[in-house]
């Protein structure tokens, strides 16, 4: 019993047929010293309920595996009610052999500082509900070796500083309506209802292509991504943008979506 209050340590073996036991109890606190091994063998289930923080400290290496078969059971549930943080110092290596699947319900965000290479050895999609912009600050080259679909709903706007150079081994078509040009390894095929010539004239005024208001906000952005701290999101701030580009009285090309 505790000196001069109400609580006890305890020690208890019970030896009774079925219902053996050994019981500990600590009035407050209890330490365990071990100078070199220790070995835990509990040959059914183990339960541990800590009522406040838990710490554990591993001086070399750590391993943990769950189960012993790919069947029902032997599995791991890891719940957290409220934020996580996984610190790596060096590599990190995730290997699943059968599928994987992520679910996000609000943002996600990655930065790699070096290099990223993804491979998929299959089908992959990719499908954006809202405004998906691309932002190449270096060289940018896409190699097809079947052929390349491309569909766009409203406008198309193209803007070049250097040389726009289409080579084809069959024909190249332009079409607009009933009027379309063809060139051909044999030619060059001119059809429509009225064709206009203008021979040392006023070339007209064309469509201003789409000014990139959004690739100018994400340069923009760049430095919070890069290692600077901010309470306001980069994708918010791009979308302001975006939507201001959109509201501008320009001709209609420039309101149309910027492709690369």
């Amino acid at each position: 019993k505790t000196y001069k209050g109400g609580g006890f340590n305890e020690l208890r073996f019970e030896d009774a047929t079925g219902n053996e036991q050994v019981y500990i109890h600590a009035q407050k606190n209890m330490d365990t010293e071990v100078l070199n091994n220790r070995t835990t063998d509990v040959k059914v289930d183990h339960t541990e309920t800590i009522g406040n923080n838990q710490s554990i400290t591993v001086g070399l290496g750590q391993t943990v595996t769950v189960g012993k078969e790919r069947a029902g059971g032997h599995d791991q549930l890891i719940t957290v009610a409220h934020d996580r943080r996984i610190s790596t110092g060096n590599d990190q290596t995730l290997k699943v052999k059968n599928d994987r699947k992520v679910s996000i319900s609000h943002d996600d965000g990655l930065y790699v500082a070096n290099n990223r290479r993804v491979t998929v050895e299959g089908k992959q999609e990719h499908k954006t509900t809202g405004d998906h912009i691309s932002l190449v600050e270096g060289s940018h080259s896409l190699e097809v070796k079947g052929d390349l679909a491309r569909k766009v709903a409203g406008a198309l706007g193209i803007k070049v500083q250097g040389d726009i150079v289409l080579e084809s081994s069959g024909q190249i078509s332009l079409k607009s309506g009933a009027s379309f040009i063809t060139l051909h390894p044999g030619g060059v095929d001119i059809t429509g209802l009225k064709i206009n010539l203008n021979s040392g004239g006023s070339p007209g005024t064309p469509l201003s292509t789409l000014k990139p208001a959004v690739l100018r906000a994400l340069v923009d952005e760049s430095n919070s991504v890069s290692g600077k701290d901010s309470t306001e999101s980069p994708l918010k701030s791009v979308q302001e943008t975006f939507n201001t580009s959109l509201q501008d009285p320009e001709p209609p090309l420039r309101r149309g979506r910027f492709s690369q």
